[in-house]
């Protein structure tokens, strides 16, 4: 299954938002029933690796993956993590993470192909995850103006 959803983040430049690309926002951007408590983070580069446990109202999940590409320009930069150990019968997950400078505002893409064990459960996942994603839309903009606002160490 493919999903694609984008986020206009207003008046900021694309290597100010990918700075902030941390655990931290991931876990703003996460519902609150499904908030990942970090177990390993080593970032959004090359190889970096990840593990977390999710708290969902199934209990606890492992989701496990590693950014397996990246690519860092002047408008775009991206990376992909690739799951490697997922929860709810997810066999493959890859998520591209693309931040595009578009005038003096950024698009975030989430892009997102994965797939369970059986094409019927794709289907039923679907809708979970769709509504995990357009849960982040309207969030980017205010994280990132707030913590872009914090200080310079963003800067």
């Amino acid at each position: 299954m493919n999903l694609v959803i984008r986020s206009k983040i207003r008046q900021v430049n694309v290597q100010d938002v990918y700075r902030i690309f941390d655990f931290q926002l991931l876990s703003e951007l996460s519902p609150p029933f499904m908030r990942p408590i970090p177990v390993l983070y080593e970032g959004s580069a090359l190889g970096s690796r990840m593990h977390f446990r999710l708290k969902t109202p199934f209990g606890l999940k492992d989701w496990k993956g590693e950014i397996c590409a990246e690519g860092i320009g002047t408008d775009e930069i991206f990376f992909v993590d690739r799951g490697s150990g997922m929860p709810f019968g997810i066999k493959f997950w890859e998520h591209t993470h693309r931040i595009s400078q578009k005038g003096v505002d950024v698009i975030v893409s989430d892009e997102l192909v994965f797939q369970t064990v059986w094409v019927l459960t794709d289907f039923l996942l679907y809708p979970g995850i769709l509504f995990q994603f357009l849960y982040r839309k309207p969030l980017y903009e205010k994280i990132v103006k707030r913590r872009l606002s914090q200080g310079s160490q963003f800067l």
